[in-house]
This record gives C-alpha cells, structure tokens and sequence, in this order.
C-alpha cells in the first residue's frame, strides 16, 4: 500500500498563481481481526501496520505485553491485520 499520492494543485496567493507538486498523506481502511474474527476497520496511513495494531490492542488493555501476541500477520494489500494472541480475548464494549 501507498502512504503518499503525488497530486498537483493551484496555489494563489497576493493576486499570482503557482503551480505546486505535493505528495499528502493518504489514509486507507484497515480491518484489524484478533484470534480470527473481525473486531474493527481503522482510517489509517497503511504504513507500520503491525505496531499500529499491536499498539492499539495494548491501549485499549487487551494486551499487556508483547508475549501475549502469538503472531501478527498483514495480508499482502496491506487492509487486514491478524493478531494471533496466546490466550482469548472479546473486543472492548467501549473503545479508549
């Protein structure tokens, strides 16, 4: 997955115009699923998506360290995040 677009935009300013090559961030929906089944999709930059996920479980206390996590596996088009935890886990009833 790309983080970045290359895009070319107008930019007006004191009456003159430029043309301006930018390279924004892009944000993608990755869908993160915990011991195979789907919890949540974020709105994220698709990049460093293992720490994301494994940071996100931590934050919301479902983890407390890093043995808990068994594996963590992103799928090749970058939109899915599978954790695999050495023990069960329910998604939170409400997110942090």
């Amino acid at each position: 997955m790309v983080s970045s677009q290359s895009i070319q935009y107008i930019q007006f300013q004191e009456g003159k115009s430029r043309r301006i090559n930018a390279d924004p961030i892009v944000e993608t929906p990755v869908s993160l699923a915990v011991n195979g089944k789907n919890w949540l999709t974020f709105m994220c930059t698709p990049i460093s998506l293992e720490e994301m996920a494994t940071g996100f479980l931590f934050n919301e206390g479902v983890i407390d360290k890093w043995e808990e996590v068994s594996e963590v596996r992103v799928c090749e088009r970058g939109d899915n995040v599978d954790i695999w935890l050495n023990h069960e886990a329910q998604p939170p009833t409400s997110w942090q």
